[in-house]
């Protein structure tokens, strides 16, 4: 798998409440430390502008360094 790179994160936090939304079983099938994985990295429950959700991006990768592709994998079994 490529690295999640800065634009590739943005779509996927613009994309991810849509995604809830139209295929929740998806979501359904994850385990609670999928979920956790997903909403700790991609920070699903705030609105946040692009500069501040990079920034967090980076914060959390220093905290967690193995988190950025924990996330991925979770959202694309397999890749």
């Amino acid at each position: 798998m490529g690295r999640l790179t800065d634009y590739t994160h943005l779509q996927t936090y613009k994309e991810l409440p849509t995604a809830w939304i139209s295929a929740p079983v998806s979501f359904a099938l994850l385990s609670a430390a999928d979920h956790w994985d997903i909403y700790g990295y991609f920070c699903g429950a705030h609105k946040l502008s692009e500069t501040c959700l990079l920034t967090y991006r980076q914060e959390v990768s220093k905290i967690d360094p193995s988190l950025p592709q924990r996330a991925a994998r979770r959202l694309m079994p397999g890749a």
